[in-house]
C-alpha cells in the first residue's frame, strides 16, 4: 500500500470518525415467531434467521461443570505503594459445549447461555469486590479444542452485555472481549475497559485467568472481570491526543 493510498484512508477516517458518532436506536424488526422472544435482541437473531429459512434451537439446559471466583488487590507497582490497594475480580464458568466437534448454522442455544452467563457471573465479581462500585469491565472465552471460535462469540457478543450491565450498576461503553482455543490450562487475557467512557486511558488493562482442568475439548472457560480503579501510578493522560 503507498503512502498516497494510506494518507488517503487517514484523510476518509478523520472526515468520517466511526467511533465518534452518536448511537443510534434501530428500530425492532417484525418477526413470526414472536412468542419466542425474550429481548430486543431476540428480534434481530430471529429475524435473521426467518430471512435464512432456519428455525430456533430447541433451548439446551446449560451444564455448569464448575465456576472460579479470582480476586487481586494490588498493593504497590515498582516498589511504590498503591493507595488505596486497587481491587478486581474475576468469575469464570466452565460450562458443556453442545457443539464441541459439529460445525452448527445455528447457535442460539450459546447466545442464550451468554445471557444467563452475564447475570451470573456478572453479580459474583461484583460480589468479590467486596462492596465497592466496578468501574471497569470485560470478558473473555477459552474454547476447548473440539469447539469453534464462533461459539465464543455467540456467548459474548449478542445478549450478554445487558445482563452484566445490569449486575455493575450500568455501562455506556463497549465491553472489551478476546477469545482463543486451547487445552485445558490455557491462560487468556482478559481486556478491561472503562464500563462509561471508552477512551478512558487510565482504565485500559487486562488480567491474566486461567483454569488447570478446563476447559476440556467439549467445554467453554467463559469470563467476566471486574475493577474498582485503573492502573496504578497512570501517568499517560485520561483522554486520547489530538493531532
Amino acid at each position: 500500500m503507498g503512502l498516497g493510498m494510506i494518507g488517503g484512508l487517514l484523510l476518509l477516517a478523520a472526515q468520517d470518525p466511526w467511533s465518534l458518532r452518536p448511537l443510534e436506536r434501530p428500530a425492532l424488526p417484525q418477526v413470526r415467531r414472536a412468542g419466542w422472544v425474550r429481548t430486543p435482541v431476540d428480534r434481530f437473531v430471529l429475524a435473521r434467521l426467518e430471512e435464512e429459512g432456519l428455525a430456533p434451537s430447541p433451548e439446551a439446559p446449560m451444564d455448569i461443570r464448575k465456576i472460579v471466583t479470582v480476586v487481586e488487590e494490588i498493593r504497590s507497582e515498582m516498589g511504590r505503594p498503591v493507595h488505596p490497594p486497587g481491587k478486581r475480580a474475576a468469575a469464570l464458568a466452565v460450562v458443556k459445549n453442545p457443539f464441541a466437534g459439529q460445525f452448527e448454522q445455528d447457535l442460539m442455544p450459546l447466545i442464550d447461555y451468554g445471557y444467563e452467563l452475564g447475570g451470573l457471573l456478572g453479580k459474583m465479581a461484583v460480589a468479590a469486590l467486596g462492596g465497592t462500585q466496578p468501574v471497569s469491565y470485560g470478558k473473555a472465552v477459552v474454547v476447548g479444542e473440539a469447539g469453534d471460535l464462533e461459539h465464543a462469540a455467540a456467548i459474548m457478543h449478542p445478549k450478554l452485555g445487558k445482563p452484566l450491565r445490569d449486575a455493575v450498576g450500568g455501562g455506556a461503553a463497549i465491553i472489551p472481549s478476546a477469545a482463543k482455543r486451547g487445552p485445558a490450562g490455557t491462560p487468556i487475557d482478559c481486556p478491561i475497559g472503562s464500563k462509561d467512557d471508552v477512551w478512558s486511558f487510565p482504565h485500559f488493562d487486562a488480567m491474566t485467568l486461567s483454569v488447570p482442568d478446563a476447559p476440556a475439548a467439549d467445554e467453554l472457560l467463559v469470563c467476566i472481570v471486574v475493577s474498582e480503579s485503573g492502573r496504578p501510578h497512570n501517568r499517560v493522560g485520561t483522554q486520547r491526543l489530538v493531532v
